[in-house]
């Protein structure tokens, strides 16, 4: 909830970034799709140039709405509501699969054969890593930094 207000400062980011963008090249990406947020489209950005890759936004992939939530810690959150989906005035989890799953689906139906990256955030991926599970389709992958960005 505090990366979506405070994103870690620009230095550490763009070395995070930087680090993943050399892995990612390596798929040889022919599409990189991010979040709207100004670190997912920094880091699509990144993998693209490196990869050769075209680059592209799409809203459906924005992280959660935190609502009055947006910049506490989750275990403040937690302490207080016992779990971050009980919070007043979240988005439900439901609600960004229901977006979110779509926005892959499509991907997936237009880009056959082709390795897509999807730069998004953990709560788009977390409540259900089972998609895509289609022949033919990749995984879902999370990637965890020493700076806890996942």
């Amino acid at each position: 909830m505090t990366q979506r207000a405070r994103p870690p400062p620009v230095g550490s980011r763009a070395l995070v970034t930087r680090n993943l963008s050399v892995v990612f090249a390596t798929m040889r990406p022919s599409i990189v799709v991010s979040s709207p947020l100004e670190r997912a489209v920094d880091t699509a950005r990144v993998i693209a140039e490196a990869a050769g890759a075209a680059r592209w936004v799409d809203e459906c992939f924005k992280d959660r709405d935190y609502g009055p939530q947006t910049g506490h810690l989750t275990a403040e959150v937690t302490a207080r509501w016992g779990t971050v989906d009980d919070a007043p005035g979240m988005e439900p989890a439901a609600d960004v699969l229901a977006r979110a799953r779509p926005a892959l689906d499509a991907l997936l139906d237009d880009a056959p054969g082709l390795s897509v990256i999807v730069v998004t955030h953990d709560a788009v991926i977390r409540p259900d890593r089972t998609w895509p599970r289609r022949p033919g389709a990749g995984t879902i992958s999370a990637v965890q930094t020493g700076s806890g960005v996942s």
